[in-house]
């Protein structure tokens, strides 16, 4: 049984979830000037939470779906131009998908999006259930 989140990486050992971000490599070969946002979960008493620091983003380019036992986020920052003078903040996709442990509820995950911050319910179950469904993303 899996406890806990865990990052997924195509091709790659799993990681434990809390252990990826402790390094530099945890970004997964973005070069500098290439868009990071700020992933965070944390482990409460009724499920997991995931927290998406995502300004910029609009809700039609986020996506949060839950398929085979991993959840996968992606949200897509465009560049804009205003007043004919480009961004200068960096922007593109990102992905980031977690191995979900065996006690989760994927019926009940709910994601909500608000002022830049995606928040992901993830609630814990008595048994393994592993459906695959799309995710709403509503706004909060």
């Amino acid at each position: 049984m899996r406890n806990g989140l865990t990052i997924w990486r195509p091709g790659s050992i799993v990681d434990s979830f809390f252990d990826a971000f402790d390094h530099p490599a945890a970004y997964f070969g973005a070069g500098e000037d290439e868009w990071r946002p700020a992933f965070h979960v944390r482990d409460e008493k009724d499920a997991y939470l995931v927290e998406a620091e995502l300004p910029g983003v609009a809700e039609k380019d986020l996506d949060v779906s839950v398929k085979n036992g991993v959840l996968t986020i992606t949200a897509e920052r465009r560049h804009e131009e205003k007043e004919g003078k480009k961004e200068s903040r960096s922007y593109g996709k990102v992905t980031r998908s977690y191995v979900l442990p065996d006690e989760t509820d994927v019926e009940k995950v709910a994601a909500v999006y608000k002022d830049g911050m995606l928040h992901v319910a993830i609630p814990k179950a008595a048994e393994k259930t592993a459906p695959e469904r799309k995710v709403p993303v509503t706004r909060g």
